[in-house]
């Protein structure tokens, strides 16, 4: 698998990465959709390279990354975590989803489910027509800042 190196740091991500969204018991997908048929599906895109999975708080609620967090447990350091803030779950607002306290509740959240201390990348969903850009660039910013 052919990799890249991420911006200015040390990563090396793959070209391919795996998508969380198909991971628990909401997909159609039945090989996915319980933690073991995911960690099976984990394990071998790993096996061929693939280190980054991409994931969101919206997947099946959080299911997802409890599948993914628990599928990479004890080799946390071998995977790129990217995921995404700004989409509603079914439990949570459907409007302002990208100001300050969303995006560090959604973080917290997914943290705790991916039961992890650190998330490699986190970006917008989608844009938010409600609150101002500079409220949530001005937030990532600090986080990648810290991050570094």
């Amino acid at each position: 698998m052919q990799s890249r190196r991420w911006g200015n740091r040390e990563l090396e991500v793959s070209i391919i990465g795996l998508g969380g969204t198909t991971f628990g018991p909401h997909t159609t997908y039945t090989h996915y959709n319980d933690q073991d048929g995911s960690a099976v599906i984990i394990d071998r895109a790993h096996d061929l390279g693939i280190n980054l999975i991409d994931t969101a708080d919206m997947y099946g609620d959080g299911i997802s990354e409890s599948f993914i967090g628990k599928a990479i447990s004890g080799r946390r350091d071998r995977f790129i975590l990217a995921r995404k803030v700004g989409m509603p779950r079914s439990d949570g607002p459907t409007e302002e989803l990208l100001p300050r306290s969303h995006i560090i509740s959604s973080i917290e959240g997914s943290l705790r489910r991916l039961d992890t201390d650190y998330i490699d990348l986190c970006y917008a969903h989608a844009p938010d027509p409600v609150t101002p850009i500079e409220e949530t660039l001005g937030l990532l910013m600090t986080l990648y800042a810290r991050a570094r």
